[in-house]
């Protein structure tokens, strides 16, 4: 089997298990939770035993630091937002899950016992040291709360005792604001299949809801400031915060029910009609964030004015608030303005991600569709660069994306020809559309003109399974290759054509199109397979005959390597450019792991997550520092590689002149001066320091870094320079974003283009 389930119960590092009865009724993660601590600290003592935060070991007082040596052991506790907290929020406390692979190999780089240990002189450098600095301002914040936790409730008290009434109105409205947005999100995400009865009564229980609170505070000044009106009487403090909160709840509660008569009018809506539907939630949504940002205005001037001081008081305070908030009307003003245009222009669309902010005000709801989303997305405009896309590319259909050999282009078959566009500065280079048909397959080699064409999509006119080689500059076929099958994929090199079909690989000479070789794989419907693209190496990668193997043809060493990656059906792979390391994921997609080409040793194992996934693309960064993963999980991961080829940095020269003897070489020996370990700096288990006693889970490695994209199309990923990460859909879709070498976490977002107005149906993505 591919997965191994195992029921394990975690034991608490720092000392021997007590007996299970007592463990089950007072700790979790290994750590007490007594009566006293909670009355010292109960924050902390919550933290800890949710598993946030380490307790001390010696059970005295939190410290950052300590230990023999005046060194530091700070372990990591996977929070619930990586993949390892999956199991613990569907209350799996002790399963775990993992990957059955090729036998475990003896390698030091893989064995670090002590993952998480800092030195007193400086510390190791990256996440575990700032992982310590994270704990310990987590439990400063965490004193601060105590400590004014208890001047908190005696203002709660106080509001309760001088507004009763109002407190449990707040609470009565609180609930059925909640309730109202998850009944409204689940309308929306039912799209053709809502009912209008449900629409209709829940629409009529919001109208009678607002009204019915408005008619029970009729004299107490709550519809005043609706209109930018001043209360008539200057409210006491108390009063004052519960009118800007009814308030504000009832305005959100109204613009709830301007959304259900949309999703009313867009309830048998198909196709762009749901664009359309989207953007007028959009305006609505805008227009509720401006119109929420002044409505507190009129009631803090009634409350500043006073006998004393006098309307001059009172209009400069308000002033002076709204000058506070003058960044954020300024944003909210230009967004609603942006949305508002969105209704009458075509080149309008979806792709940016809604600020912090923004998810705030709407629940953490795509401002969109109103779905529950991790990251959402919002409506995107042009910012003053032109779109690569046209108004003629709403009929048109995407059928495939693949990078040329150095990531620095890309390019796209489309139902009506192929585009090849620059990835920096990102721009279409040119075009060929032929009213014949399209093409499934485009394959570039590097920047010349050469390139390999597959014909794909419903009406094309050249069928699937011929391959033309194509002289863009003379619009001229130079060659063909007809098969009886289909052909899955096509990768060129300097020197080689390699044309992958489902159960067989062919690889011709590129200047006289010999036949060289023939190699019998498993099923391959994916078209799998891999070429490098150094001058010096030669190196073919692919699966095997067996299941999980993956074959590696070393041409110029004339070596035939078999690596048992994974148990499972091969689901994607990636050779660096010189073809020295080869990265796999399974069926499973859980795993990904790092072979040596020249012996099969496996270098290092990486972990995307917990569930299973189908992996789109793997890439490795030219230096061979970085691993990127696209799965149809909607999250681009990036893991840190603890292995490297020496010597990466050095000039061109020294390249040279190492270049020829590899080609010479026929042992593996003469790979092991070529790789060395490199510090990564990966996310890991808690208890990865008994990884020789727990199962390997505990001690897997987890993503460096990510960055969420829609999960309704596949993504090609690529490395690009100065620490940036190129991504490329089916969707029509290109994203440029960076990360922090240093720190990791959520990846930035730089560029944003969409280069075609393409369906959104996945057909074919490939990589080199």
């Amino acid at each position: 089997m591919d997965a191994q389930v195992q029921q394990q119960q975690q034991a608490a590092p720092q000392q021997q298990p007590p007996p299970a009865a007592a463990a089950a009724a007072g700790r979790r993660y290994g750590v007490h939770f007594s009566a006293s601590s909670f009355i010292q600290a109960p924050l902390s003592a919550l933290l800890e035993y949710s598993g946030i935060l380490r307790a001390d070991p010696g059970g005295g007082p939190h410290q950052v630091g300590g230990g023999g040596g005046g060194g530091e052991v700070s372990i990591r506790i996977v929070g619930s937002g990586e993949a390892a907290g999956a199991a613990s929020e569907r209350g799996e406390e002790g399963v775990v899950e993992d990957e059955a692979g090729a036998a475990p190999q003896a390698n030091p780089s893989t064995s670090a016992a002590a993952a998480a240990t800092a030195t007193a002189g400086g510390g190791e450098a990256g996440r575990e040291s700032s992982s310590s600095y994270q704990r310990y301002d987590i439990q400063q914040v965490a004193r601060w709360v105590e400590q004014i936790l208890p001047f908190s409730l005696l203002l709660l008290v106080v509001f309760i005792r001088q507004h009763l009434q109002g407190f449990f109105v707040t609470i009565w409205i609180a609930a059925v604001m909640f309730k109202s947005n998850d009944i409204l999100r689940k309308q929306t995400a039912l799209k053709g299949e809502r009912k209008m009865s449900v629409l209709v009564g829940i629409t009529i229980l919001f109208v009678v809801h607002v009204f019915g609170v408005y008619w029970c505070y009729k004299n107490g000044d709550l519809v005043r400031p609706l209109v930018a009106l001043a209360p008539k009487e200057i409210p006491p403090f108390w009063h004052a915060i519960f009118i800007i909160l009814v308030n504000d709840t009832m305005v959100r509660q109204t613009a709830m029910i301007i959304k259900c008569m949309l999703l009313m009018y867009y309830k048998n809506s198909k196709g762009r009609s749901y664009r359309r539907q989207g953007q007028m939630l959009t305006v609505v949504e805008y227009f509720l964030l401006l119109y929420r940002a002044l409505l507190p205005a009129p009631v803090w001037y009634r409350f500043f004015l006073n006998k004393e001081y006098g309307s001059l008081f009172s209009s400069l305070t308000t002033g002076l608030y709204l000058t506070f908030k003058l960044t954020s009307v300024v944003e909210k003003v230009q967004s609603f303005l942006t949305a508002l245009r969105a209704l009458s222009h075509k080149d309008f669309h979806y792709g940016s991600y809604a600020t912090s902010e923004q998810v705030g005000a709407t629940g953490d709801m795509c401002a969109i569709c109103q779905e529950k989303m991790h990251t959402p997305i919002l409506l995107r405009c042009p910012t003053g660069q032109a779109e690569a896309g046209s108004s003629d590319d709403q009929d048109i259909r995407l059928l495939s994306v693949s990078w040329n050999q150095d990531f620095g282009c890309f390019a796209a078959g489309t139902s009506n020809g192929f585009r090849i566009f620059n990835c920096d500065p990102f721009k279409e280079t040119f075009r060929r559309d032929l009213k014949s048909g399209g093409f499934g397959i485009v394959e570039m080699l590097f920047r010349c003109n050469i390139l390999a064409l597959v014909g794909g999509g419903s009406n094309a006119h050249y069928p699937p399974n011929k391959v033309m080689i194509w002289d863009d500059h003379r619009s001229h076929c130079i060659g063909e290759f007809a098969f009886r099958s289909d052909v899955r994929a096509v990768k060129l090199g300097k020197d080689y054509i390699v044309i992958v079909l489902e159960r067989k690989i062919y690889v011709y000479n590129f200047t006289d199109l010999k036949l060289l070789h023939q190699i019998e794989t498993q099923s391959n419907p994916k078209g799998l397979c891999c070429l490098s693209h150094h001058s010096n190496t030669s190196v073919l990668a692919c699966p095997g005959v067996h299941q999980g193997h993956v074959r590696v043809e070393h041409f110029g060493l004339k070596v035939t390597r078999m690596i048992s990656a994974h148990d499972s059906h091969i689901s994607c792979m990636a050779l660096t450019m010189d073809g020295l390391l080869l990265a796999t994921a399974s069926m499973k997609g859980t795993l990904i792991r790092i072979f040596n080409t020249m012996d099969g040793t496996r270098l290092q194992e990486v972990r995307r997550g917990l569930d299973k996934a189908d992996i789109y693309s793997i890439a490795l960064s030219p230096n061979v520092q970085w691993l990127a993963v696209s799965s149809d999980k909607g999250t681009v991961h990036i893991f840190s590689l603890r292995v490297r080829v020496a010597g990466e940095d050095a000039s061109n020269e020294q390249r040279s002149l190492e270049g020829p003897r590899m080609d010479h070489q026929n042992s593996s020996s003469s790979i092991d001066p070529l790789i060395q370990t490199n510090t990564g700096s990966n996310a890991s288990s808690s208890l990865s320091f008994m990884k020789g006693i727990l199962p390997k889970y505990f001690s897997s490695e987890w993503s460096f870094a990510q960055f969420h994209l829609p999960e309704v199309t596949r993504y090609i990923v690529a490395f690009g320079a100065q620490n940036t990460v190129m991504m490329v859909g089916l969707d029509g879709s290109f994203y440029r974003c960076s990360f922090d070498q240093v720190n990791g976490g959520q990846m930035l977002q730089k560029e944003y283009f969409r280069f075609i107005k393409a369906d959104l149906t996945p057909l074919r993505t490939s990589a080199p």
